[in-house]
């Protein structure tokens, strides 16, 4: 396999093959999060917390698609790049809040009448088919779950909408598919 030399952070290392520089990273031990990248998935930019900077041009790549190019000067730590993979961190976790805010999973002493309600409400966002469980509360939109139907099932029945959680292909309800 042909490999690149480039430097990281200050530190000359090389890239073999087709590795992203986020496979350089993990495989030296420099942390660069990623939330929606998944090593047998392969990169799906969704979640844009793997930002690095090319220190050449100033330019910001997504660690997880981008290949290293000969000589290139990538940064993962300096403020602005940690700043920017912070943002698109804290976009995920808004998600989560929002996904987190049905209250216990079961009515006791001490939940609201609203609590109840708004835990019945986003209960009633579950769609399940026996066979899949999509709870649009919980969706990060990190598209892990449709490209582990495409890629890793060959199922090709999930897709992630703009700006949206996961849904079956089409929007057709769960229950109405013939997958049980």
């Amino acid at each position: 396999s042909e490999s690149v030399t480039f430097n990281l952070n200050g530190q000359d290392v090389q890239a073999v093959g087709k590795d992203s520089i986020l496979d350089v990273c993990r495989r030296i031990g420099v942390y660069v999060p990623a939330v929606c990248y998944a090593p047998r998935l392969g990169p799906l930019g969704r979640c844009m917390a793997c930002v690095v900077q090319d220190i050449d041009s100033g330019s910001y790549l997504m660690a997880c698609s981008a290949r290293p190019k000969p000589g290139q000067r990538i940064c993962t730590d300096n403020p602005a790049t940690k700043r920017k993979q912070s943002v698109a961190i804290d976009n995920v976790l808004s998600r989560q809040a929002k996904a987190n805010v049905t209250g216990p999973s079961s009515v006791s002493h001490g939940t609201t009448e609203f609590e109840t309600a708004l835990h019945f409400r986003l209960n009633d966002q579950v769609t399940d088919n026996g066979a899949i469980r999509i709870n649009a509360a919980d969706c990060v939109q990190c598209g892990r779950c449709a490209a582990a139907c495409s890629k890793l099932q060959a199922m090709d029945i999930l897709e992630l909408p703009n700006k949206q959680s996961v849904q079956p292909i089409g929007g057709i309800h769960l229950k109405a598919s013939t997958s049980r």
